[in-house]
């Protein structure tokens, strides 16, 4: 649970109840998205990194909602919202909507494309939803330090598009939420077996 005081400090209750507090770190308003889509930016990422168990994917489901509702507020305005959903697991990128490998492509000016489905998002319920389909289906396992660590880089996009594509006045912005997958220190990563090894040498590569 991350909380944001007028002193700009951020409190951190953790798995096991325990709360950081850390200062400094500056308030975040999800408005600062939207500003910069609507000032010509044409991607935004957000990344969470960090060790396991420290609040990375709580903080990205509790933003994840946020976004999908500021960005639904454009369909009035002739907007259309899409969500796709990937993970980096093993050297391996997997479409967590579709639950299938999915394949990496480059276009004609050398920009990176991920082939995962793109879902059109109607409503605040339609998003919620498959955010949270798109976490289910996450690659996540024990380890020493958190029952439940994930141990694949989460990508969540948002793109929002005006006109179809090709043609005069069309429009394409792009709001990526990344996850990063937990890491450990060297020092706890010593009762891993096989598996897990392999997952953290991925993570940290």
């Amino acid at each position: 649970c991350v909380s944001q005081s007028s002193t700009s400090s951020v409190e951190v209750e953790l798995d096991n109840g325990k709360v950081e507090k850390f200062t400094g770190l500056g308030a975040y308003n999800c408005d600062t998205i939207i500003e910069s889509i609507r000032g010509g930016n044409t991607s935004y990422c957000v990344m969470a990194y960090g060790q396991t168990g420290s609040g990375k994917t709580y903080t990205c489901t509790e933003l994840l909602p946020r976004v999908s509702e500021m960005l639904l507020g454009y369909v009035e305005k002739g907007y259309e919202v899409q969500l796709n959903a990937f993970e980096l697991y093993l050297g391996s990128i997997k479409d967590l909507l579709r639950e299938e490998a999915c394949s990496v492509r480059q276009d004609a000016k050398g920009r990176t494309h991920v082939d995962a489905k793109k879902v059109v998002v109607g409503t605040q319920e339609d998003a919620e939803s498959l955010i949270n389909k798109a976490f289910a289906n996450r690659a996540s396992s024990a380890t020493k330090s958190n029952e439940q660590s994930s141990r694949s880089h989460a990508f969540v996009r948002f793109t929002l598009r005006k006109g179809k594509e090709g043609e005069e006045g069309e429009e394409e912005r792009e709001v990526t939420i990344v996850d990063l997958a937990g890491n450990e220190r060297y020092e706890e990563t010593f009762h891993h077996d096989a598996a897990r090894l392999a997952e953290m040498k991925a993570i940290n590569a």
